[in-house]
């Protein structure tokens, strides 16, 4: 696999790198998450954790989705085999799972730990809120706050995955207008190797005919001598 590996990369086939940064993003999010929960034990603030927690999935998320368009986009112009598309697919749905098991664990953890209101709200001290409760959150008890906290992360991934499709939209629309400057620049590779034939094949013509005509020339200049010597013979042969 190593070998395979290497050789792919070497050919210029970036997926594989592609999918080590996003499986070592999924490593830097189960890190993160263990964490969390250790500062939750030892009732310590967690806000900051939790935002890279929700940071890091939602990277993961995006480069799961670019490594599978990515890999239908290779398969459809046949740049791999069919058993290392297979081969690739597993990795894909394998990182997928892991992205999913993390969503579930920490979207477990917002909800029963009791410091999950504490991210939410930000720490407080000396007995006073820090936080005033907004239109949309005054009333809500602590399950109510969590529901609110995952439907605007759920809300937010939609807007990444968005993203991802249009970021994807524009890639593709990048392939077409490659594609289409390659079509136009062998058509223009054609058109001057045509004038550069057209050209050459004047400058045989027009050297064809300077020949020609130097030896027309000569031809002429010729019959003049002969008609002048054959004047003069007929001139000494006449009697005076």
């Amino acid at each position: 696999n190593t070998q395979h590996n290497n050789t792919a990369m070497a050919a210029g086939d970036t997926w594989l790198s592609d999918y080590a940064r996003a499986q070592a993003k999924s490593d830097e999010a189960d890190a993160a998450l263990k964490e969390r929960s250790r500062l939750m034990r030892s009732n310590q603030n967690v806000s900051k954790v939790t935002s890279l927690v929700r940071r890091l999935l939602n990277e993961l998320s995006m480069a799961t989705q670019q490594l599978e368009d990515d890999l239908t986009e290779a398969s459809r112009q046949y740049h791999i085999t069919d058993k290392e598309l297979l081969r690739r697919q597993d990795l894909v749905a394998n990182l997928k799972g892991r992205r999913e098991h993390l969503q579930s664990a920490f979207s477990s953890s917002m909800m029963d730990d009791a410091g999950g209101r504490s991210a939410l709200l930000g720490p407080s001290g000396g007995g006073r809120r820090v936080h005033e409760d907004t239109e949309a959150t005054r009333g809500l008890d602590h399950s109510g706050l969590m529901s609110q906290q995952e439907q605007i992360m759920r809300e937010q991934d939609q807007g990444l995955e968005v993203l991802a499709r249009t970021t994807q939209n524009l890639k593709q629309i990048g392939y077409a207008i490659g594609d289409t400057l390659d079509d136009h620049n062998e058509m223009l590779d054609d058109l001057s190797q045509g004038m550069d034939n057209t050209q050459r094949r004047l400058h045989n013509e027009t050297a064809h005919v300077v020949r020609v005509t130097e030896k027309a020339k000569t031809g002429c200049m010729m019959c003049t001598i002969v008609l002048l010597i054959l004047a003069i013979i007929v001139v000494g042969a006449v009697p005076l």
